[in-house]
């Protein structure tokens, strides 16, 4: 085994430990808000307008009186967030002038010298294109669920690639394509419809049942149920 196989299969190792280890936290972070505000719902008491809200919330409701840890946990928020939309777009930016823009610009060299300038650019067109969408996101319900259903599209279309070069190594290149465009455009038609259906109200996942009984600032005292479990 040569010493980049080893770098991969322990760059793979640290992975899949540490993906594992943050779904854990994330399912136990869960639990917790929910075993706290089962009997006072924050949503239905609207304190909070939307479910992705819960978390933040949890934070200023339980840790207020702790100095500095609010303000710890949004600097926390903040920077994971930036630093994972800044490696994205940068990667995407340089996807998108590798695979489309240089073919286009092979033989200037000019336009070649400034290639630092056009991805500058891509990443500034990429990022208005992320601001426009927000206003399309905020109205297609939790955001955690949009994120997974629409990257669901593309994993699944990878894994999908991914298990035929695996265990069907015979398989070509036009075979590949057509597999993966037909893979894509399946779970496309999947994934966004599941969101249309949610955001028309069609369509729902079932929850765990709610109470308000112990809320002290509110007057309703019977149990609330989602719609589709009423």
């Amino acid at each position: 085994m040569t010493n980049i196989s080893r770098c991969l299969h322990r760059s793979l190792a640290i992975f899949c430990v540490g993906n594992i280890t943050m779904k854990t936290v994330t399912v136990a972070i869960g639990l917790i808000i929910f075993a706290t505000y089962h009997d006072c719902d924050p949503l239905t008491t609207k304190k909070i307008k939307k479910i992705d809200q819960i978390l933040p919330y949890y934070v200023m409701d339980t840790v207020a009186n702790v100095p500095g840890l609010p303000g710890l946990f949004i600097a926390g928020v903040f920077s994971a967030s930036l630093s994972t939309l800044s490696s994205t777009m940068n990667c995407l930016s340089g996807t998108i002038y590798e695979d489309f823009i240089f073919p286009f610009i092979r033989e200037n060299k000019r336009l070649q010298s400034r290639a630092h300038i056009i991805l500058k650019i891509t990443v500034v067109v990429i990022g208005l294109v992320c601001i426009a969408m927000v206003f399309i996101v905020e109205r297609l319900g939790g955001v955690f669920e949009l994120s997974l259903s629409l990257s669901g599209i593309t994993m699944g279309t990878f894994l999908g690639v991914f298990t035929l070069g695996m265990v069907f190594p015979w398989a070509n290149a036009k075979g590949a394509l057509v597999g993966t465009m037909t893979s894509f455009l399946l779970m496309s038609w999947m994934s966004l419809g599941a969101q249309h259906a949610m955001a028309s109200g069609s369509f729902s996942f079932p929850q765990l049942p709610l109470s308000v009984e112990s809320c002290d600032d509110f007057n309703v005292t019977q149990s609330y149920y989602p719609k589709n479990q009423a």
